[in-house]
């Protein structure tokens, strides 16, 4: 597999592992996409897929081989809102992206259902683009059952960005609406990193902590008592 990326966000610094058959590159180490194409040509795909459509290089690879005849997947994780733009990319869909993409995987019905008005067909549309490393996270359950069932631990966490839809800022204000000999206890755990960071007022029994990656995150979750998602809305 070669995968060729942005630089990861800062909000989300995920660090990969190596592995042997895959080969990572940084889209910025291209001096065009001239020269994307030619490592792409060399390592002579059997197929690609394209992390949505925005990425005007990305497009022009994708263009490229699905004129030589190879499968291009477009990999999509919006969900159909009905909006004015959505309405308009579903008039052009059919006559754009159809010519550059021969399939479309999303997550979930929503996406499914902007898919199908992008003018794929139900042949042409999968689900369950996005999954979770359900091994690592089951062995710390199993891990931690026993002990938790004698001494279940009190600390509430939420995992995510600190940005406003993400309803972080409610959550520490419900949090804090509890008076501190009501709390019986229990402790509120922040993970992650974003714009509200600064705004928020941590310590005591609210304790905030900097984003971690998902081995790190099976052991934490094995200490706490309680996840809390406080979204007010989440695209999967």
């Amino acid at each position: 597999v070669l995968v060729v990326n942005w630089p990861v966000n800062s909000i989300a610094p995920f660090v990969f592992r190596e592995h042997r058959k895959i080969r990572q590159v940084d889209k910025t180490s291209f001096q065009n996409r001239t020269d994307l194409l030619e490592q792409c040509v060399h390592f002579n795909p059997d197929v690609i897929y394209t992390a949505g459509w925005m990425d005007k290089d990305y497009l022009f690879i994708s263009r490229y081989f699905r004129k030589e005849g190879i499968s291009v997947i477009l990999g999509s994780d919006t969900k159909w809102s009905g909006t004015l733009k959505q309405r308009v990319a579903s008039l052009i869909g059919p006559f754009i992206l159809r010519r550059i993409f021969s399939a479309m995987w999303v997550p979930g019905p929503d996406q499914y259902v902007y898919g199908r008005r992008l003018g794929f067909s139900a042949k042409q549309l999968a689900e369950g683009l996005y999954s979770a490393d359900q091994p690592l996270f089951n062995e710390a359950y199993r891990r931690n059952r026993n002990l938790k069932k004698s001494r279940y631990p009190r600390i509430m966490v939420y995992i995510g960005r600190l940005s406003p839809e993400k309803g972080i800022m409610d959550l520490v204000q419900a949090f804090r609406s509890i008076l501190p000999e009501a709390r019986n206890g229990w402790q509120l755990a922040i993970y992650g990193i974003g714009p509200l960071k600064e705004k928020i007022e941590f310590g005591g029994d609210i304790q905030h902590y900097d984003f971690l990656q998902p081995h790190a995150l099976a052991e934490v979750l094995s200490r706490s008592g309680c996840l809390v998602l406080p979204s007010h809305e989440e695209p999967w």
